[in-house]
Order: C-alpha cells, then sequence, then structure tokens
C-alpha cells in the first residue's frame, strides 16, 4: 500500500533548488520510496508514466481543470499526493520538453525536481500552451463514493 506522507516527505526533502530536466526520476523514486512498485518504472519520459501509476493505485481524476490564480495555475481540487502528468509541448523551445512533465502536490506546491513555485505547470512555456495534462489520485485517497463508481460496471 502506498504511504502518500512518506512519498510527499521524501520528494521535499529532495527537491533542488532548480529544475535539472529530471522530474520523473525525482517523482518515481518519491512514490516508490511511499511503497509504489519499482516494477515497470524503467520510462523515459515524464508524459509515459500513466499507467504505471494506474498499475500502482492511482487513478485519472474527471473533470480536472487548470484555474489560473495570478501568475499561478493550479489544479481544481487538487489534494496532497496528487500526481499530475503534463503532455509534452507542441513547439518546445528546450529539447527536454519533449518528454512533458510530471509532479506532486505537497498539500501547499508542485513539486518535481525542484519546487514549482507557480503551480503545476513547470515554466512560462507550459503555460503559454495550456498544455494538456492529467491529474491522478491514489484511489486510496478518494471519497467513498468515488471509490464506488470506479468499482461498478455497467451492465
Amino acid at each position: 500500500m502506498w504511504d502518500q506522507n512518506k512519498s510527499v516527505e521524501y520528494i521535499k526533502n529532495n527537491a533542488e533548488p532548480s529544475s535539472l530536466g529530471q522530474c520523473a526520476s525525482y517523482v518515481k523514486k518519491a512514490l516508490i520510496h511511499g511503497g509504489a512498485s519499482i516494477k515497470n518504472s524503467g520510462i523515459n519520459s515524464a508524459k509515459d508514466y500513466g499507467p504505471w501509476l494506474i498499475e500502482n493505485g492511482f487513478t485519472p481524476v474527471p473533470g480536472a481543470e487548470a484555474q489560473k490564480e495570478g501568475i499561478s495555475y493550479s489544479v481544481l481540487g487538487q489534494q496532497k499526493g496528487d500526481v499530475v502528468i503534463i503532455e509534452r509541448l507542441k513547439n518546445p523551445k528546450n529539447a527536454r520538453s519533449i518528454h512533458g512533465h510530471m509532479a506532486m502536490f505537497d498539500g501547499k506546491h508542485w513539486v518535481s525536481d525542484f519546487v514549482q513555485q507557480r503551480g503545476f505547470y513547470p515554466n512560462q512555456e507550459y503555460r503559454d500552451e495550456s498544455t494538456p495534462f492529467v491529474l491522478y489520485r491514489y484511489a486510496g485517497n478518494q471519497p467513498a463514493d468515488e471509490k464506488k463508481k470506479k468499482k461498478q460496471v455497467p451492465s
């Protein structure tokens, strides 16, 4: 079982002063530190981690929307332990941006390989493009009615 507090503490304690372009590695290590399986985690691009998160008990949060607050962007309803996977930029200025982005919400900030002071988008390019994203939440952290909806199979 995944322990969000262990993962959040790990990512906060290991964040760098600025981005190193290693968001997926840092978030993955934090998730594994909290109990996620290392199995199938050898993924190159942050944008491709969705299936691995699902294997580890996370589910996409339906209707997750970006919300601009001044110069920052949050995800409506974001919760501690949530993980965001952001698609690649359409026209990246930096070659690393072809890999998309991955970050975890610590209850106050989005953290990847650094503490993101302006929300879940890691830089201005992502904010300018309003790059598509998927918000993932550990199923054990969802309200009971959300869990029931996911378990119900249409007849």
